[in-house]
C-alpha cells in the first residue's frame, strides 16, 4: 500500500498537470484521485492533510494580496496628490493654450486637459417617474388617457410640476419641456402568460395597467449630451435631470 509521502506527491504531481493543462482532468487522472475501498483510511488521511495544507496556503495568498492592495492604494493616492499639486501650479502659473494651459520644461511638457461629464441627477429622475407613473394611472382609471400630435405636453407638464411641489415644498425646480424630449424611459410589464390572458388582457395592447409595470429610466449620456448642446445654442431651457460638468486633469510627455 503506497504511502502518505506518495500519496501526497501523486496529488501535487495530478494537480500540476491539469493546472498546466488549464484546468482539463483526463479520466485516468480523475481516477487516480478517486479513493478505493482498499486505500480508505491511508488516502484519506493524506487527503485531509493536504485539505489542511492546501486552506493554509491560500489564506496566504488572500492576506498577501490584502497587502499589495493595501500598498497599490498607497502609490495611487500618492500619484492623485502630486498630479492634483501639478494641476494647481500649471492652473496657477501656466502659459494659455488654444484649449488648455501648459509649462514647457527641458525634458517634458507639462499641460491640463479638460473632459465633459454628464451628470445624471438620479433623485430628481426618480421624482419624475414616480409622479408620471401615478399621473398616467390617474387618467387610465378615469379613462381619459389620450395619446397623438394633439396632446398637450406643457398641461402634462404642468401637472407633474404641480404635484411635484406640492409633494416636495415651493423649492422644488420644476421639470421643463426639455426634461420630456430627451429622457427615455424603458416601460415593462411583469406577470404570467395565464395572468395576461386570463385576468390582465388589457395590458397586451396597454402599458398602463396598474399591476407590477416597471419604468425605467435609459437615456445615454450622448444623448443628455446633445440634448443639453440644443438648448443652449437655441435659447431654450436646459433639461433638470443632467448637468456638465468640466473637469481639469494634468497630463504630460
Amino acid at each position: 500500500m503506497a504511502s502518505l509521502y506518495s500519496i501526497s506527491e501523486d496529488i501535487l504531481r495530478i494537480f500540476d498537470e491539469v493546472e498546466n493543462a488549464e484546468g482539463e482532468i483526463t479520466d485516468e487522472q480523475y481516477d487516480k484521485l478517486c479513493i478505493k475501498q482498499e486505500e480508505l483510511n491511508t488516502k484519506l488521511e493524506s487527503y485531509v492533510k493536504a485539505v489542511k495544507e492546501f486552506q493554509a496556503d491560500a489564506e496566504f495568498c488572500k492576506k498577501e494580496k490584502q497587502s499589495i492592495n493595501i500598498k497599490q492604494n498607497v502609490y495611487k493616492n500618492r500619484v492623485e496628490r502630486l498630479k492634483k499639486a501639478m494641476l494647481n501650479a500649471v492652473m496657477q502659473f501656466g502659459n494659455d493654450g488654444k484649449n488648455n494651459k501648459y509649462i514647457e520644461l527641458p525634458t517634458v511638457r507639462i499641460f491640463t486637459k479638460t473632459s465633459k461629464l454628464i451628470q445624471k441627477d438620479e433623485n430628481r429622475i426618480s421624482i419624475f417617474i414616480r409622479e408620471f407613473t401615478r399621473y398616467i394611472n390617474e387618467l387610465v382609471s378615469q379613462g381619459i388617457l389620450y395619446t397623438g400630435e394633439d396632446v398637450d405636453l406643457q398641461g402634462i407638464l404642468n401637472c407633474i410640476n404641480a404635484n411635484c411641489i406640492a409633494e416636495n415644498g415651493d423649492s422644488f425646480v420644476p421639470f421643463t419641456i426639455s426634461d420630456l424630449t430627451s429622457m427615455k424611459l424603458a416601460i415593462t410589464t411583469t406577470s404570467t402568460v395565464y395572468d395576461l390572458f386570463k385576468e390582465h388582457p388589457h395590458a397586451l395592447v396597454s402599458i398602463a395597467d396598474l399591476f407590477d409595470t416597471n419604468v425605467e429610466e435609459v437615456t445615454s449620456n450622448s444623448d443628455l449630451d446633445k440634448s443639453i448642446q440644443s438648448c443652449i445654442n437655441n435659447n431654450i431651457p436646459l433639461p433638470t435631470i443632467a448637468s456638465v460638468e468640466y473637469n481639469n486633469s494634468i497630463q504630460f510627455r
